[in-house]
């Protein structure tokens, strides 16, 4: 089972609701236990793109510097989420997988979480608000990957949303836009 601290489960629905007409994603930081070859935690994320979603040159470099980043604080990418376009859509992109795969191959384990967009109004204590997709049986099977969220989590990224805190969110796009903006900042912010 993944656990998820604070910043790995705020993150992408700070992300989703910082842009809730456009589908987003980013990448999931966390640590893995090698000995059983699974995702052990789930530690913060990093937003990455709201305008160019599909594969492209910039989501190889965006992936080299996150490489880097987590490797310095001792994290590693442990997976993708995306939060699609239309409120009810829960669907897994094909670009989603095969950035999982590469995650996957490179580390021995990979989560996909589908933000549920319908959630992010009333976000849900049960942890309805992500769709989890695990690798299973040579294919990506949702709940095929079972998640650890503390009920303090739920309600602080209630008060976060509430707050505005998505604001604070600047991911690779914008850094694009306005290379002053520090995109990699955004997965040590503290609430």
């Amino acid at each position: 089972m993944s656990k998820f601290e604070l910043n790995g489960y705020c993150l992408p629905l700070l992300h989703a609701a910082k842009f809730p007409s456009s589908q987003v994603c980013g990448l999931l930081l966390g640590k893995m236990d090698k000995e059983k070859g699974s995702i052990q935690s789930i530690d913060t994320a990093v937003p990455l793109f709201h305008h160019w979603t599909t594969l492209t040159p910039m989501l190889e470099v965006a992936l080299q510097q996150v490489e880097l980043h987590a490797d310095k604080k001792g994290l590693q990418i442990v997976g993708w989420y995306q939060g699609n376009e239309r409120l009810e859509d829960t669907t897994l992109h094909e670009n989603a997988i095969k950035v999982a795969d590469v995650i996957r191959a490179r580390s021995g384990a990979a989560l996909i979480l589908v933000i549920n967009n319908a959630s992010l109004s009333s976000p849900g204590k049960d942890g309805s608000n992500y769709v989890a997709f695990g690798y299973q049986d040579k294919d990506w099977r949702k709940g095929g990957m079972s998640i650890d969220v503390a009920s303090t989590h739920q309600s602080k990224t209630v008060d976060l949303l509430n707050d505005g805190a998505y604001q604070r969110i600047v991911d690779f796009d914008q850094h694009l836009d306005d290379v002053q903006q520090d995109w990699l900042a955004t997965c040590d912010l503290t609430w």
